[in-house]
């Protein structure tokens, strides 16, 4: 048999090249799995969002101690939102309000409603204070309103009663009758006047002799004290205060059919009632303002203490009528106007 035989150095070359060939086809193929599997980590880490992290070595991680039992670890303020931070300024105290079932215009057991108490106070001061001390009452306040050291005085706006021209028709000027009978009809503040005692005294008021049914009116702006009958005159004397408590006293003498009562606020110019009893055609009326502190008591001509923008006008509705009734009378000398401080006021205060 003829069988030809390869060379052996051709033979080793074969074999040498076949197993580059095979070892070329394992490692492609072993180089495709590992690929393969590659990817398919890298999509599993994709789809699950985990990053891998790489190995560090031990000599990288650093182990601390755990903490002394006598370490306190501090606690931090919670955080504070400065946006939401406040402040919320202080109110005053308010005035005491009523509660449930409670009637708000009372003094406690002493008396009930403003009126009652500003009539119940003004004779029972001591008592009324003693429960309001200390007391934030609506009420309170207004029977003992908060006043300076130094009070001020009230301004009186008009004299009590209407004066107007000499009317020669009628013999009235405003409020007064003209009668021959009569010495004078206005009796000036400060005037020497004789005295139901006997002897004579210095008047400390404005007198007026008017008709029987004359107005009297409230001359400042207040509350009314005290509405007090007089028997022994059959008429009222009315007493006006600027407020509880206060040193300042207005007095309303011979007063007829009163249309106040204790406890009214009033302002200047109200009707209080009709001139009191005097005699025959003739009724009578006065005003005296004074003020009364625990040192002194004193009176004061009405012009002391006028409204300016009114006192000039009242100042000459007094000249006028002293100079009309001087006419009436035929005698220039009945009034001393030259001694006169004001018109009509011989004096401008007397003290007791």
């Amino acid at each position: 048999m003829n069988q030809k035989t390869m060379p052996a150095g051709r033979q080793g070359f074969s074999n040498i090249l076949i197993g580059i060939i095979v070892a070329v086809i394992l490692i492609g193929a072993g180089g495709t799995f590992l690929v393969s599997k590659r990817l398919g980590i890298q999509k599993e880490e994709i789809a699950v969002g985990v990053e891998k992290i790489p190995p560090q070595p031990l000599s990288s991680l650093q182990h601390s101690p755990p903490p002394s039992s006598l370490e306190k670890t501090p606690t931090l303020p919670p955080a504070v939102d400065k946006k939401k931070e406040i402040v919320v300024p202080q109110k005053p105290p308010a005035f005491e309000l009523p509660s449930a079932g409670k009637t708000y215009e009372k003094l406690g057991n002493l008396c009930t409603g403003r009126n009652e108490c500003i009539s119940y106070c003004s004779n029972n001061r001591a008592g009324c204070e003693d429960y309001c001390k200390g007391k934030r009452i609506e009420l309170c306040r207004i029977i003992f309103p908060e006043k300076s050291t130094e009070e001020k005085a009230p301004v009186l706006k008009n004299l009590g009663v209407s004066f107007e021209p000499w009317d020669k028709n009628t013999n009235k000027a405003g409020a007064f009758v003209f009668l021959q009978t009569e010495d004078k009809v206005f009796l000036e503040y400060g005037v020497e006047v004789g005295s139901s005692e006997g002897g004579t005294k210095i008047l400390p008021t404005f007198e007026y002799r008017v008709a029987k049914d004359a107005d009297v009116f409230a001359a400042i702006d207040g509350i009314v004290t005290q509405v007090t009958y007089k028997e022994s005159t059959q008429d009222n004397s009315i007493l006006i205060q600027p407020d509880i408590g206060s040193q300042w006293f207005l007095g309303h003498d011979h007063v007829s059919s009163p249309k106040v009562s204790r406890g009214d606020r009033v302002n200047a110019g109200d009707i209080l009632g009709k001139a009191g009893t005097f005699s025959g055609d003739l009724g009578r009326t006065e005003i005296m303002f004074w003020r009364s502190s625990t040192d002194s008591s004193a009176t004061y001509c009405p012009f002391k203490y006028f409204d300016p923008q009114l006192l000039s006008e009242y100042q000459q509705k007094i000249a006028r009528h002293m100079k009309d009734w001087e006419e009436f009378k035929g005698n220039p000398n009945i009034y001393s106007e030259e001694k006169h401080i004001f018109p009509g006021c011989v004096y401008e205060s007397l003290i007791d």
